[in-house]
């Protein structure tokens, strides 16, 4: 019988599938269709990962394997099949066929609840979207965020709360909504019935949210994340919705928001700034953190809901530890790698900077990547035989795993290279000074990426600073 290893198996291959089928440009209706399977299939992975399936992992198996043998004979059958036996697949995984419905055992057609909940997609959805996509004073990252919170909330706009009260956002009435909205009697999904918005328009919808969040006391605070929509999720749940699981929920559909809004995320934006070095205290040990690649090759991409390269990703790690360093007792400073097309020149130049810094260790952030999108997990690379690297490689390895939630690969997340392996010149260019790579995650993994936007940016940097904290310690490396 399958289980909970199976089914998360069965998904990964489905999403490689899918992955495959999109990088030929199919036709917008089957693409709109694969790219919402693969939010359901994130959802499941997510449930996997949380709380597992129980009985259901051989229904979800059998569901995901029969999606991608349907997927794998795109360009073996006539299309009109394809698509026939495809959107049979799909409702299996719980999207809803375009038509709205199901055909039953008895020639009728009863509505088939989309991933979200919701019952097809209406005119209304549609009309919110292209409105969303228009609106010029919202951040491309927060239009990500509060898209991808409707798809949920709303099931896609089919819920009865948006078809007939244009509510896509679950919003329950309040005293400071008047003059947004009026209030109308609903029971919603705890059964509740009670004062929910309605509201005249989706424009109205629009402007009526944006309101509920900034006139809110609880969420006081939401616009210090702009620029980073898996941020303000995190920082907006604990008040928007009481389930546990909202938040990586959310996550799980960045993508598909992202599409429909047809925005090209972040954009050529610059990384944080890294402040000077301040000088040391007494009790602080100094640590040099060394953000992989640079600007002009910014290294690997990750995907939803992360949608950054390594090294704006990373910069903003960077730059997070050295400002919460003083709490572990830490002095942080940060190098940046100034590109030159000698690659082995550019890295010896910046270590020669921290080495000129005095630190007690250093730890060069990346994260992986791979053609093959099932790789997952975490590992720091080291050199063999470096006095203190293994104890500081062994820390972080196991501080990214408590944090994150990912296996370690290798031997324990360690993985000690030899002469010429990819990251050799990092590991070796201090002998002297513990020095370590790290790769908490897969950029290419949604599953990994959905891990690491549920404990954000702020999470990996504590998970970081945590470890090096147990280090120092551990040598008696703080004055």
């Amino acid at each position: 019988m399958a289980n909970d290893d199976d089914a998360a198996d069965a998904i990964k291959l489905t999403l490689s599938q899918i992955d495959d089928r999109l990088a030929q440009k199919p036709p917008s209706d089957e693409e709109k269709k694969l790219l919402e399977a693969k939010a359901a299939l994130a959802l499941q992975l997510a449930e996997i990962a949380e709380k597992g399936l129980d009985a259901g992992a051989k229904t979800v198996s059998a569901a995901a394997e029969r999606l991608n043998a349907v997927i794998a004979s795109a360009n073996t059958l006539p299309f009109a099949e394809y698509w026939t036996k495809l959107q049979d697949a799909l409702v299996g995984i719980g999207v809803a066929r375009s038509d709205g419905g199901t055909n039953n055992s008895d020639g009728t057609t009863s509505p088939t609840r989309s991933s979200s909940g919701g019952t097809g997609l209406s005119g209304s959805w549609q009309q919110l979207v292209a409105t969303y996509r228009s609106a010029k004073d919202i951040s491309s990252d927060l239009k990500i965020a509060s898209l991808a919170q409707w798809i949920v909330e709303s099931g896609r706009g089919t819920s009865d709360l948006a078809r007939l009260h244009n509510n896509f956002g679950g919003i329950k009435f309040r005293e400071r909504m008047q003059g947004f909205a009026t209030a109308v009697d609903y029971t919603g999904t705890d059964g509740e019935t009670t004062a929910y918005c309605k509201f005249a328009s989706v424009a109205a919808f629009i402007a009526g949210y944006w309101h509920f969040i900034s006139s809110g006391a609880p969420y006081a605070g939401w616009d210090q994340y702009t620029d980073n929509a898996a941020g303000y999720i995190r920082f907006i749940a604990p008040n928007y919705a009481g389930d546990p699981a909202y938040v990586p929920t959310v996550l799980g559909v960045f993508q598909e928001a992202k599409s429909l809004l047809d925005d090209t995320g972040k954009g050529s934006s610059s990384p944080a700034p890294v402040p000077p070095a301040q000088p040391t205290s007494g009790n602080q040990a100094r640590v040099a953190v060394v953000v992989g690649h640079n600007e002009r090759a910014p290294g690997s991409s990750a995907g939803s809901p992360i949608f950054q390269t390594e090294f704006s990703f990373n910069s903003s790690i960077a730059a997070l530890m050295k400002k919460d360093a003083s709490q572990y007792n830490l002095q942080v400073e940060t190098f940046i790698r100034l590109s030159d097309p000698s690659v082995q020149k550019e890295i010896s130049i910046a270590y020669q900077k921290v080495g000129a810094w005095n630190p007690v260790c250093v730890v060069e952030l990346h994260f992986n990547s791979s053609d093959d999108p099932s790789a997952t997990g975490s590992e720091v690379l080291l050199a063999p035989n470096s006095p203190g690297a293994l104890s500081l490689a062994t820390s972080i390895a196991n501080n990214l795993k408590s944090s994150i939630g990912l296996k370690l690969r290798g031997n324990q997340g360690l993985n000690v290279l030899s002469a010429g392996q990819r990251g050799w010149i990092s590991v070796t260019a201090l002998p002297s000074v513990p020095s370590v790579l790290c790769e908490p995650f897969f950029g290419s993994n949604p599953d990994d990426c959905l891990k690491i936007g549920t404990i954000g940016e702020e999470g990996l940097a504590i998970a970081y600073l945590r470890a090096l904290r147990e280090f120092v310690v551990a040598h008696g490396l703080i004055a």
